[in-house]
């Protein structure tokens, strides 16, 4: 069982375990990961607003996003109850960072009242910028931008592109 039930895209199990066969592959083949990390930072407040139902809908919705825009050897993950995850082996940061600009516009651009409700934080890195061996690395240091992301109030993508 390597998918989210809800969504049907890989849980942070699975994607955790592709996160370390693309890092060994990069690693292998002196490539890039890039690594997307996004959140839904007031998932909770529209639950209690719009009810469960809607904030399934509005999982669901972002993962199609993911899905929708990603590569064939890309993978989409949702890590937790609001977090999301999206490997981009070969990518540098400057892709990330376009991937993650482009994700929240088309959040933001939604016809849908509910999800131009919801504040999205969203982190992008990558093994060109942060030199490291280790997916878990990789990892903490996109939760990292992500925190500094929510810290400066979502709705924003933190990469070292940023301003």
């Amino acid at each position: 069982m390597g998918f989210d039930t809800l969504t049907g895209i890989a849980n942070r199990r699975l994607f955790e375990f592709q996160g370390r066969k693309a890092m060994a592959m990069a690693r292998r083949h002196d490539d890039d990961l890039g690594l997307v990390l996004l959140r839904l930072d007031n998932l909770e407040a529209l639950a209690g607003r719009h009810g469960i139902e809607r904030a399934k809908v509005l999982l669901n919705g972002v993962a199609a996003r993911l899905r929708a825009n990603a590569r064939s050897h890309d993978t989409c993950g949702r890590l937790s109850r609001s977090r999301f995850g999206l490997l981009l082996p070969g990518a540098r940061e400057f892709g990330a960072h376009k991937f993650a600009i482009r994700l929240l516009a088309m959040l933001q651009e939604s016809g849908d009242d509910v999800e131009r409700e919801c504040v999205v934080s969203l982190a992008a890195t990558a093994t060109s910028n942060f030199e490291c061996n280790r997916f878990e690395d990789l990892l903490a240091h996109a939760v990292e931008r992500l925190q500094q992301s929510i810290d400066a109030g979502g709705n924003r993508v933190v990469s070292s592109f940023c301003n």
